[in-house]
């Protein structure tokens, strides 16, 4: 929100195109808050008319800082302002989970390795002859 409040407000077509998906994932982070079970994306997506109502008010207020303010304020007031701590176990390490910690709605993403590409075999141009 701070990015978008730094944007000239007579710059509404920028603004409204950074405001419009920050408005459905508060809308969705507060379904999520409320469905914390949840096990697909079904469970927590916001209907069509959400999705009309962030469009309408999110450009009625892209000119105004302040109402910008109130309203993202208003709607994240219950939401937690971090996701907990939690230690990674041996078993899951190099993992990342999604749907904060382990429980039915947790989903779990398997990070890729890098590979390690030494000097010697990055191969320039100026080596070969």
């Amino acid at each position: 929100m701070r990015f978008v409040l730094i944007l000239p407000p007579r710059e509404t077509g920028i603004r409204r195109f950074c405001l419009w998906p920050l408005g459905m994932a508060v809308l969705t982070l507060r379904r999520i808050h409320a469905t914390p079970a949840f096990r697909s994306g079904q469970d927590v997506k916001i209907s069509r008319r959400n999705v009309r109502a962030v469009t309408a008010v999110t450009s009625l207020l892209a000119r105004s800082n302040g109402a910008l303010k109130l309203l993202f304020e208003g709607l994240t007031r219950d939401l937690p302002r971090s996701a907990p701590a939690a230690a990674p176990s041996a078993e899951h390490a190099g993992e990342a989970t999604l749907g904060g910690p382990r429980s039915a709605g947790s989903r779990t993403v398997r990070r890729r390795r890098q590979p390690n590409i030494s000097a010697a075999g990055r191969g320039r141009a100026s080596d070969k002859h």
